[in-house]
């Protein structure tokens, strides 16, 4: 009995444990392709002419793979994204990103209209070196996939967020234009501490929107209240276990004959009462034979 209740205490916990931290996820989260046929059987020779002709060509003098500047390209891009509306954007953004494409060949995306939605890691506010218009600085926020790390996007909004954000924890969705992608030193790898080089889409945008869906389950508890229930569940656990630990000791300790003997088990106890029985049984059977069987009742 010891080691059921042991085994379901900790299976309980796993349970629990396993619905508080597990990533939450959305209908959303696999979003529809929309992607027109014109649009998909499009050549990289066709979509460059039609660049030329597009933000005043800027997208036609950009170089995939390289690390953050602030060429005139990008200058271009952001002083034209910052002088589109929100409704201008959102009546062009027809598909999802496609991350797979627009790294392995970013000329057929480039200039496209584009929505992305992930994880936000962090947003950096980065001051340009040449203001734009009457911008100053932008925030370049990077987004990746529900584990935190695969299929990173980098997007620089041209506005301030509009909402108060927690990072990590939240979930975004933005609709702007894929520019071109761009190579950086993500951070450092465990073992030889050499810095990871990552290649990810970049898009301009005006803004970002925060998933606010309600919440169900656990989901809906604040940290410290997962946390909460976590310890409690545990610590009801390790006293159940004790308590059933010291009950089969006690019990153990309650028989004449084992008093003198510690440490002794439910399992010995057991034996200990079944031999008694057998015994008793047996006294009995000696006692009716030499009495022999009763006369019948008249």
């Amino acid at each position: 009995m010891k080691r059921i209740l042991i085994f379901g205490v900790g299976l309980l916990i796993l349970v629990v444990f396993t619905l508080v931290f597990a990533p939450r996820s959305s209908q959303s989260d696999s979003p529809p392709s929309a992607v027109p046929v014109a649009e998909a059987a499009e050549t990289a020779d066709e979509r460059q002419k039609r660049l030329l002709t597009q933000f005043n060509g800027a997208l036609s003098r950009v170089s995939d793979g390289s690390d953050f500047d602030e060429s005139r390209a990008y200058q271009e891009m952001v002083r034209s994204v910052s002088r589109l509306s929100d409704d201008y954007i959102h009546e062009r953004t027809t598909q999802w990103l496609d991350w797979k494409q627009a790294v392995e060949t970013p000329a057929l995306v480039r200039g496209k209209f584009v929505r992305v939605r992930g994880l936000l890691g962090r947003i950096d506010t980065t001051r340009l070196q040449y203001q734009v218009d009457d911008i100053v600085d932008v925030y370049r926020c990077y987004i990746s996939d529900a584990d935190g790390r695969s299929e990173p996007v980098v997007v620089d909004l041209v506005d301030p967020p509009r909402v108060h954000l927690e990072e990590e924890r939240d979930v975004v969705e933005l609709e702007g234009i894929f520019m071109r992608t761009v190579g950086f030193d993500a951070g450092k790898a465990e073992k030889d501490q050499q810095p990871l080089h990552t290649e990810a889409p970049y898009l301009v945008a005006r803004s970002l929107e925060v998933d606010r869906s309600p919440k169900r389950g656990m989901a809906a508890l604040s940290p410290v209240a997962r946390w909460s229930i976590l310890g409690g569940l545990v610590a009801v656990g390790l006293l159940a276990v004790f308590l059933m630990s010291r009950r089969s000791k006690d019990g153990a300790r309650r028989h004449p004959a084992l008093l003198q003997k510690p440490g002794v088990g439910i399992r010995e106890l057991f034996e200990m009462r079944l031999n008694e029985e057998r015994a008793r049984r047996q006294d009995q059977g000696k006692i009716q034979d030499r009495t022999g069987p009763k006369p019948p009742t008249p």
